[in-house]
């Protein structure tokens, strides 16, 4: 669920791939629509940390400097 919101389905079509109406989704899973986007950048920007940090992963150096070049002030 957070997964689909994340990558920007909407509630239409979330509703539609669980067979479920609208109003339910929002009953059911108000959580979950509401920290999609959240959850799906903190995964992603915790991977990349772990990939900038990694001393043996190929892409070490572009993930670090991705990471550096993107980080609020």
């Amino acid at each position: 669920m957070e997964r689909a919101v994340g990558l920007g389905l909407t509630k239409k079509q979330i509703a539609h791939l669980i067979n479920i109406g609208v109003p339910t989704l929002d009953q059911h899973y108000e959580r979950e629509l509401a920290l999609g986007q959240f959850t799906l950048k903190a995964t992603i920007r915790n991977n990349m940390a772990n990939i900038a940090s990694s001393p043996t992963h190929r892409l070490s150096v572009a993930a670090a400097a991705y990471f550096i070049a993107r980080e609020p002030e």
